[in-house]
């Protein structure tokens, strides 16, 4: 059963540069999918028929470098189908420790609280009929990029900075625009919704959107007025908006 999926890996191996590394992905792909409960890398490593030595097994995990985003390209370009709606959503990883890059105490969907965990933002195609699994990012929290000695520790690379869920997932989106695929529409929770910013990036881009949003969320028929404040208040450049007859507000659920 696990020959057509070493199959379906021949062509990642090109990104990964040593042979050492393609050896041990097979091995890895090979022990997440055995039938061992636990995937720490002993438990996966006892499943293994041939495994190679623990040393180099642990430095493919934790150490070796290589480029996520070209696996993401190299299966992007695989994909059978080209054309679809993306559909961004966020994956929570539970976690009991305090040292997994980007563990913090955050809301998780898959809990359905909050939780320590790790959280990453997922794009998927849907086409109608399937979906393809089209990219991931992981979110870290602000004080995993403001905090020096943090940022050593885990190896957070020093040119990282702070990108909000819907930076993350524009970013993912115009990854998939440039590797050619037709995205309709795209769809996504309150996350998303409720950022103004990612919803103007989508106008721009002339791109139709399904977004939920909280209940507590304003929308405006037409562009509201502002007026300067009043009195002077800091910051001195803040405006009220000016009340109407024609303006309303409206609860979208």
């Amino acid at each position: 059963m696990l020959r057509p999926l070493i199959t379906w890996l021949t062509p990642f191996r090109a990104c990964f540069g040593h042979e050492a590394q393609r050896i041990s992905l097979g091995q890895y792909i090979n022990g997440l999918l055995s039938d061992s409960p636990r995937k720490s890398m002993q438990a996966m490593q006892a499943r293994l028929t041939a495994p190679v030595a623990y040393q180099a097994f642990h430095h493919f995990v934790t150490e070796a470098p290589w480029p996520a985003s070209r696996v993401w390209r190299s299966l992007i370009v695989q994909l059978p189908e080209r054309r679809g709606a993306f559909v961004l959503d966020d994956t929570g990883l539970s976690k009991k420790g305090e040292h997994s890059v980007g563990v913090a105490r955050q809301y998780s969907g898959t809990l359905g609280k909050i939780g320590n965990c790790q959280v990453a933002v997922t794009a998927a195609l849907w086409t109608g009929v399937r979906a393809w699994v089209i990219g991931a990012a992981l979110y870290l929290p602000e004080e995993w990029v403001t905090d020096p000695a943090r940022r050593r520790q885990a190896r957070v690379p020093e040119m990282t900075v702070f990108e909000t869920k819907g930076e993350l997932g524009l970013r993912l989106l115009r990854r998939a625009r440039s590797a050619r695929l037709k995205v309709t529409a795209v769809v996504g929770d309150s996350a998303y919704g409720d950022a103004t910013a990612f919803r103007t990036a989508l106008h721009r881009m002339k791109l139709a959107s399904a977004l939920g949003i909280l209940s507590t969320t304003s929308v405006f028929r037409g562009r509201p007025r502002l007026q300067p404040p009043t009195r002077r208040i800091r910051p001195s450049r803040a405006y009220h908006r000016r009340p109407r007859p024609t303006l309303a507000t409206h609860d979208i659920r």
